[in-house]
């Protein structure tokens, strides 16, 4: 009984290993990559300018192709 515990105890130290080793590395990485929009305002305005382009843009197709507000099904079509 005291050999299959150590195996259980070894496998799950190795086990928790394997599944910690790369979300450590996942996490440094986030850590350490580059953000620029947090030191250059300038960088920071052009991403949301460039958000706020894309909604308008997205608004008006949906408004063009008429999927932009509720529409009643027609009458007899089973819904």
């Amino acid at each position: 009984m005291k050999l299959a515990s150590r195996k259980l105890l070894i496998a799950l130290a190795f086990g928790f290993g394997a599944i910690a080793a790369p979300a450590a590395l996942i996490i440094i990485e986030a850590a350490n990559a580059p953000q620029p929009e947090l030191r250059n305002a300038a960088y920071a305005r052009a991403l949301l300018s460039q958000g706020r382009l894309a909604w308008d843009d997205q608004q008006s197709t949906a408004a063009k192709s008429g999927e932009s507000g509720y529409q009643a099904p027609e009458s007899g079509s089973g819904d």
